[in-house]
């Protein structure tokens, strides 16, 4: 997968991210660095983040300027954290530079995967994203997996694998997970968390609604949300929870002192299979 083969008549050879030491953020620039693009970028403030990204061979800037940005940058991923008035977006756009904000990018790296995963909700997206990533690599499905947190098991918050799935996280903020096409979608939750984009809580219930008909196979809902969803017969689904009328559930959870859990999950209320988390 290359990012020059995103566009159409064109050729991205080197890309440079504003705010490149998000967690985000710089699970895509490594991204695109292992696809052989020249990827620069820069942040605020110095962190272990731009350490490891150094490490890599990135040429990082601590400190926003234009004369970060050069004239043979082909495309600049910003984090909507900048701000649209910070001077790389602003010199970019001067020299003529394709700008794209990171949820717009992270959408068209997902376009080249065959099977994408959207894990949404207002929280526990991470915890999920990376236990469902660690399921697929026990699996031997060699996922590529794009994390907004440190997961252990895949080193970091990046995981480069094939380009069969791509398991990663959907955020709602500014409505940013319906710029994420995919096959499975996941709902977690529908929590008002972000008042500042949504213009009330219908606003919020229609955006998960929306979410769910972009799912193109499947999409996966805690039961207990799904009474906030209208568009239920237009698209093919199934439920999880701790109640009987979800189609998985769980019964029996024992938690023990090593922060083990223990459950017994019933499918359609006939029982599935007994299964131990090793996390919290």
């Amino acid at each position: 997968i290359k990012v020059e083969y995103f566009f159409e008549n064109e050729h991205i050879h080197k890309i440079h991210f504003v705010g490149i030491g998000g967690i985000s953020m710089s699970a895509l620039a490594k991204l695109c660095h292992a696809r052989g693009i020249i990827v620069s970028g820069a942040d605020r403030t110095q962190s272990p983040i731009l350490d490891e990204l150094k490490n890599l061979g990135i040429k990082i800037f601590v400190g926003h300027s234009a004369k970060n940005v050069n004239a043979d940058c082909d495309l600049l991923v910003y984090t909507i954290a900048v701000g649209e008035n910070n001077e790389e977006i602003l010199q970019a756009k001067r020299l003529g530079i394709r700008t794209m904000e990171r949820s717009d990018f992270l959408g068209l790296i997902a376009n080249s995967f065959q099977n994408v995963i959207a894990i949404s909700g207002t929280h526990g997206k991470t915890t999920t994203c990376g236990m469902l990533g660690a399921i697929f690599l026990t699996a031997q499905k060699n996922p590529t997996i794009h994390i907004g947190g440190e997961c252990e098991m895949i080193g970091g918050n990046l995981k480069i694998g094939g380009d069969e799935y791509f398991i990663t996280e959907a955020c709602e903020y500014k409505k940013h997970l319906l710029k994420l096409p995919h096959n499975t979608g996941v709902i977690l939750n529908i929590e008002p968390d972000h008042p500042d984009s949504y213009k009330n809580l219908q606003d919020l219930h229609e955006t998960f609604d929306r979410f769910c008909l972009m799912s193109k196979n499947l999409c996966v809902i805690n039961e207990k949300y799904k009474v906030l969803l209208k568009d239920l017969s237009l698209f093919n689904h199934i439920t999880f929870g701790g109640n009987t009328i979800s189609n998985f559930y769980a019964k029996n959870i024992r938690q023990f002192r090593t922060g083990k859990i223990y459950l017994d999950c019933y499918k359609n209320n006939e029982f599935y299979a007994k299964i131990q988390l090793n996390i919290y």
